[in-house]
């Protein structure tokens, strides 16, 4: 019985029949240190895709709550390796704004996503909100349709945030218009 030291990752060998070492704990001349050690990478990147979702379907209850409007999530990580979900708002007025903004920060505050950036919470026309994996954006009606991220942003699939990602479709809230019925 040996050690043998290969990238600096230390593994108990036994001479097996024939003379050539044998390592023991499920490891196999045939394979690679890449494949395992890629193994638990893997897994972290499918759990912090998880969890990008539902931190962006989060971001999108929390505008529905404070009743934003016009609410979407596009799924950007194929077209832009900085995120993975932009979500896009509108609301009536800065003061709108502002205020939805402090709510998304209040609650993601609570499950322990952390804050990269803020940008534009002062002028209250475009908020930016970026949480590395999402990144949401807050405008005012009027200056959405300047913007139109949703034309920029357009080939990318939309995630559909009134789905429970464990359960059944959700109803977004209901809202009385002003000289509606």
């Amino acid at each position: 019985m040996g050690l043998y030291y290969i990238d600096e990752v230390r593994f108990t060998c036994r001479e097996a029949p024939g003379g050539s070492p044998r390592v023991l704990g499920g490891w196999t001349s045939g394979e690679t240190l890449e494949k395992e050690r890629s193994k638990p990478r893997e897994e972290a990147k499918r759990e912090e895709a998880a969890n990008s979702e539902e931190l962006a379907r989060l971001c999108a209850r929390v505008l529905d709550e404070s009743k934003m409007e016009d609410i979407q999530v596009f799924h950007v990580e194929g077209a832009l390796q900085i995120t993975d979900y932009f979500v896009v708002a509108s609301g009536r007025n800065p003061r709108h704004l502002k205020s939805a903004s402090d709510e998304i920060l209040r609650k993601l505050r609570e499950v322990g996503a952390r804050r990269r950036g803020l940008e534009g919470y002062r002028e209250g026309k475009w908020v930016l909100l970026d949480f590395s994996d999402v990144v949401v954006h807050l405008f005012l009606t009027e200056n959405r349709g300047y913007y139109s991220l949703e034309e920029l942003w357009g080939d990318c699939p939309r995630l559909d945030w009134t789905v429970k990602s464990g359960g059944g479709p959700r109803a977004p809230s209901l809202r009385k218009t002003v000289g509606g019925n």
